[in-house]
């Protein structure tokens, strides 16, 4: 583990494990690469893990800026591959993870890239008359809501998103839930918080799914993915390139950290023999 200096000078907290072909993973909105720890203990003898923490998330929350958006995520993805000196890179990103491994591909393409790997995101969140398969979660998620929203309105937003997305943790209590965002506003940049989800709500990656030139690979909660299970067979039919889809079973959105014996597994059978 150590740091990764990027061009404005900010620092991004990374993990380099292992030996073999190349692994990148993208954590999501409000998490870090702890996600990925499990997996990568299980897979360091099988290949070269790289994950890391996003600007304003965990190790790296002293790299917010203002008015962060996926398009800087995706920027500091390629300072990295670039830095490290990496091809082949088989590419995976989780939730908004994934978005940002499609940011990338739109604006760098695939040339560094083997393979990519998407876990339980739909490449466009927000729903629409002719798009119905973003976020299943409600209204509140379809519209932009998160312009000038104070520390208490987020707070809201991100307990809902929790029970929606794990419900589960009403069984814990609403002590625990509250006691759960207040750790992560200490490991998380707030604002960059704030902007990352509503740059999450305005981005549409499809036309990038759909000029896919390398394998595409989809990993799905069941039954209990925030998306709709049709979104399986739309990655099918958009992608020009090889296709296949893991369900993970009896799972929620938090897939990896449920299951984190079958995500390495699922990742070994990708790697080349």
């Amino acid at each position: 583990m150590g740091y990764f200096e990027l061009k404005d000078g900010h620092r991004l907290f990374y993990n380099d494990i292992g030996s073999g072909e190349t692994v990148v993973m993208l954590h999501g909105w409000a998490s870090s690469s702890d996600v990925f720890k499990r997996p990568a203990e299980l897979l360091e003898g099988k290949a070269r893990i790289i994950t890391y923490d996003h600007r304003g998330h965990y190790g790296s929350k002293q790299a917010a800026v203002p008015n962060m958006t996926l398009q800087l995520l995706s920027e500091d993805l390629n300072e990295l591959i670039c830095g490290l000196g990496l091809e082949n890179v088989i590419l995976l990103g989780w939730s908004m993870g994934a978005e940002t491994a499609l940011s990338y591909i739109g604006k760098y393409g695939t040339r560094r890239l083997r393979q990519l790997v998407l876990c339980d995101m739909s490449p466009k969140l927000r729903n629409d008359e002719n798009w119905q398969l973003g976020m299943s979660l409600g209204q509140q998620y379809t519209n932009l809501s998160l312009e000038n929203r104070s520390f208490e309105q987020l707070f809201d937003y991100f307990k809902d998103f929790l029970l929606k997305s794990k419900p589960e943790l009403v069984s814990r209590g609403e002590g625990f839930i509250d006691q759960y965002i207040e750790q992560k506003r200490e490991l998380c940049d707030w604002e960059a918080l704030r902007c990352l989800a509503l740059s999450l709500q305005e981005f549409d990656s499809r036309e990038a799914v759909g000029r896919l030139n390398v394998p595409l690979t989809y990993f799905y909660a069941v039954p209990g993915s925030i998306f709709s299970p049709e979104l399986d067979e739309w990655y099918r039919q958009q992608t020009k390139a090889p296709y296949k889809s893991v369900a993970f079973l009896n799972s929620t959105h938090d897939l990896i950290r449920e299951h984190p014996e079958q995500f390495a597994r699922e990742i070994e059978l990708l790697l080349e023999p």
